[in-house]
């Protein structure tokens, strides 16, 4: 069967090479579909890929020719192929050299590449007359209550924004809270509000002569210190003990 495939493919070339000049190009296919026209040969396979000839080692090639495509299955494996002057191997892998690693060139993506590629194409915008400064002097905008808007301003309220939504945590400054809305209050023992001599604590001992004055006393916790003479009358209530009496006509 394999000498068979062999033979067909030969005589495939063999018929290409035969052919009129005009047909450049050769696809295997299992689709019946035409070459591409800018290949000379065209494999297309939704279900198998095209495998190069495989070498032990690059050096093993005589004579290779410029472009030659080969994979060598000897360390270091992999694709190469043959500038003109010496094999250089398709890399793939990820980088693990520490000096590269350690370049700020290291991140780069073939992404960032194409981006600035395609932002080079675009031409030198160096001298291409932007707009670099301007005073507004449209005057139905500078009467608009923002004209005044300043940079600082936005960013002073976006970060105010950013400190989160305040509604109904604050009071006007006028507002006097109540009793009960005050937070931390002190436990107030109950003479703070009665201003009763019995609700106090550790009252002290009085002896009983001393809420029983004796205004007769001299000595002892009974007297009466500081009491005033008493004129005679204040004590007899008779008008004859009364001083500086009225004279009294018959």
């Amino acid at each position: 069967m394999k000498k068979q495939i062999t033979f067909l493919l030969l005589l495939a070339f063999f018929t290409v090479g035969s052919m009129p000049s005009f047909a450049q190009s050769v696809g295997i296919n299992n689709d019946g579909s035409s070459p591409d026209g800018s290949a000379m040969l065209d494999v297309k396979s939704s279900t198998k890929g095209f495998l190069p000839p495989r070498v032990t080692l690059t050096a093993n090639v005589t004579e290779p020719a410029t472009g030659l495509l080969v994979y060598q299955t000897g360390a270091p494996a992999g694709y190469y192929y043959y500038n003109g002057a010496l094999w250089v191997k398709i890399y793939g892998g990820a980088e693990s050299d520490p000096v590269f690693t350690a370049s700020s060139a290291y991140g780069i993506t073939s992404s960032n590449i194409a981006y600035w590629n395609t932002a080079y194409g675009w031409g030198n915008h160096a001298s291409a007359g932007y707009l670099t400064s301007y005073t507004e002097t449209d005057p139905l905008w500078t009467d608009s209550p923002s004209y005044g808007i300043t940079s600082p301003n936005i960013t002073n309220w976006n970060t105010a924004y950013g400190w989160g939504n305040h509604a109904g945590l604050y009071r006007p400054i006028t507002y006097v809270p109540t009793w009960l809305e005050i937070t931390s209050k002190p436990t107030f023992a109950t003479v703070a509000t009665s201003g009763s001599y019995t609700d106090l604590s550790n009252q002290p001992t009085i002896p009983a002569a001393q809420v029983q004055t004796d205004w007769n006393a001299a000595t002892g916790t009974g007297v009466l210190l500081n009491k005033p003479t008493l004129a005679t009358v204040a004590t007899s209530g008779s008008y004859t003990d009364l001083g500086n009496k009225p004279t009294l006509f018959d």
